[in-house]
This record gives C-alpha cells, structure tokens and sequence, in this order.
C-alpha cells in the first residue's frame, strides 16, 4: 500500500522502478527512464495503479508474471522493442495511454482477460499485438502509421474482441494468423496498403461485422485465405484496388 509520487529517476542501467510481490501500490506521475532495462515493472504484484507516468527503456512498461487486476492509465510508454509488454499477467487493464517501440507498441504474450482501450500505439512495425491469449478485449483505440499490421492476432487467440478502433496509414490494418472465435466489430480502417482485414492460417470461425474499410493503393478491403466457417456481415469497403472481398484459390 506504497504511495509513488512525482520521481524522476533517470539513465538507470536496471529496472528505473519495480514493483515485485507488492500489491495495492500507486506509481504516479514518475519519469522513470533505464539504459539497459524496463522504465517501470511490475512482477508477481496485484491491483496496483500506474498513471500519468512516463516511461522509457527496453521496453516502457512490463507487467508480467501472474501479475493480475492492475490498472496502467494515461501514460506514456517508450521502448527500444516494446512501448507496453504484458506476459502470462491476466486481468489486467491498460487505458488511455500512448505507446511506441520499434517492434510493437503494445504487445500481450500469453495472457486472457485483458483489457486496451483507449490508447494510441504508433510508429511500430505492429500496433497491438496478442500473441496466445483469450477473452481479451481491444477497443476504442488509435493505430497510426504501423509498418505491419496495425491490430495482430496470432498463435492459439480465441474468443477476443476488437471494436471501435481507428486504424489508420497502417501496411495492414487488422490480422488474424491461427486465430479462431475473434469478434472484429464497428472498426475503422483507412489508408492500408495492403489488405483492410486479413484472416489467414486456419483462423477459422470468426465474425467480421460493421467494419468501415477504405484502402490504399493495391490494397484488399477483406482477405480471406485458407479459412472456414467465417461470418462476414455489413461491412462497408471503398478504394481498394483488387476487389473488395478476395478469397485466393
């Protein structure tokens, strides 16, 4: 039951600031900067708040190992691979926050029953991205100017949730790779160049429903490829330069 407040620590070789087996804590308002480690982690620790920080290093912010019901509001999370990372950490809810890194923005590994929304993730080859993971919900956030896809799923995802999102000036929009049961509702897609909403790799039996897609050039609006039993329904696609639903082969 710590209070931290309005610290500055900066060019840290390690961890600027840790939370481990320490829960109900409150990190807010800190610079924590690190050279060679995470600006802030959090391991084995329960409903802590971490707001209005910012935080910079490998990766910003890392919440992982079993780490469950905490809260990361309005901050903003700089990495040299990953702006906000969430692994084998459950519960958890990350809100209001702007994050970048060269590989992904905001990357869940191994994690159900999340929640992002109401963030912005740009400048990242992905924008969000799950890799093993269920019932996590992605919504309403801002996906700018990813050189990959802007939202991916990939590896052993199931009954997750992406609606409300804006995605825009991504090479891809919204991708699915061995993802099955997903819901991908009321997004807006615009300026992808390469496919609006890809499904691929047996990511079967997901529903695609009141997505706005506008394509870039030689973009797909909705790409299909080795799937079944999917439920494409009032989606409205404009500007895509190789037809509006394509299914190869």
């Amino acid at each position: 039951d710590c209070q931290v407040l309005w610290n500055v620590v900066t060019n840290s070789d390690a961890n600027a600031l840790s939370v481990q087996w320490s829960d109900r804590n409150i990190l807010d308002n800190n610079t924590a900067s690190s050279l060679g480690g995470v600006g802030i982690w959090v391991s084995d620790s329960d409903h802590n708040i971490i707001s209005d920080d910012r935080a910079s290093g490998q990766t910003g912010i890392d919440i992982s190992t079993a780490s469950h019901g905490n809260l990361v509001r309005g901050c903003n999370a700089t990495g040299n691979f990953y702006g906000i990372y969430l692994y084998q950490a459950p519960q958890n809810t990350i809100r209001d926050c702007e994050a970048r890194g060269p590989d992904t923005a905001i990357s869940i590994n191994d994690c159900s029953n999340n929640i992002v929304s109401g963030c912005k993730a740009y400048g990242s080859n992905y924008g969000i991205r799950l890799n093993t993971g269920s019932w996590n919900t992605f919504s309403n956030n801002t996906v700018l100017g990813c050189t990959g896809s802007g939202i991916a799923l990939s590896y052993s995802t199931d009954n997750n949730t992406i609606q409300g999102n804006i995605l825009n000036g991504n090479n891809g929009g919204i991708s699915l790779a061995g993802s099955v049961l997903n819901w991908i509702i009321d997004n807006v897609l615009t300026g992808s160049t390469a496919s609006g909403i890809s499904l691929g790799e047996s990511s079967n039996s997901n529903m695609l429903e009141s997505n706005d897609i506008a394509g870039g050039a030689g973009s797909i609006g909705i790409r299909i490829d080795t799937c079944t039993n999917c439920f494409v329904n009032g989606n409205n696609i404009s500007g895509c330069q190789e037809g509006r639903i394509s299914r190869p082969g």
